[in-house]
């Protein structure tokens, strides 16, 4: 079955927060559904961010992965619910990003979580910052793990790279776990 339309998103509420509300959505997918289960491939455009979202089913798991192309953050922190913004809300955060978002729930436990990214021409400012941080270029993955928790979550960023006070800083860092986590960088000037 083919599926192509423009909607509007008046309301969808999760744990009583809000989610794109007013956003116009366009969708144009390709779904398939027998009695094994189900499969959705589609092109997604949700406030002008378009992505790609595929969704398989059956009786033993879920599986949806969202791919974008290269986005502009500013468009995407107006999406995000002021809830999970409050730690970023001091900072003008600038910059394009990449996503590549795998989600697996097996039903045996928290859903495994795999996220590839990228992000270039960026900058942080803040008042609560000495100095401001330009020309931020890196990739990184965040996955919770084998456990699929915060214990077994790793975070890594790689070919950090960026200007502070004029200074050119490269590196790589490493964080693994969440609840104490252990930290690992590789920084140079």
């Amino acid at each position: 079955m083919k599926l192509k339309g423009q909607l509007t998103n008046n309301q969808f509420l999760y744990d009583n927060t809000s989610y794109l509300a007013n956003q116009p959505i366009n969708l144009e997918a390709d779904m398939l559904m027998d009695s094994l289960g189900m499969s959705v491939r589609s092109e997604v455009e949700v406030a002008q961010i378009p992505l790609t979202l595929n969704v398989n089913n059956n009786d033993q798991f879920t599986k949806v992965t969202i791919n974008t192309s290269t986005i502009d953050l500013a468009s995407v922190f107006d999406l995000i619910p002021n809830a999970y913004l409050s730690s970023i809300e001091p900072y003008d955060i600038d910059g394009k990003s990449q996503l590549s978002i795998d989600l697996l729930n097996d039903h045996l436990s928290m859903p495994k979580i795999d996220v590839d990214f990228t992000y270039n021409n960026g900058s942080i400012k803040g008042k609560d910052l000495p100095f401001d941080i330009d020309g931020i270029s890196l990739s990184g993955s965040y996955t919770n793990g084998k456990q699929r928790n915060n214990a077994s979550t790793q975070i890594k960023l790689s070919n950090i790279n960026c200007m502070i006070n004029n200074e050119s800083i490269n590196g790589n860092a490493t964080i693994n776990g969440l609840d104490n986590p252990n930290i690992n960088t590789n920084i140079s000037t």
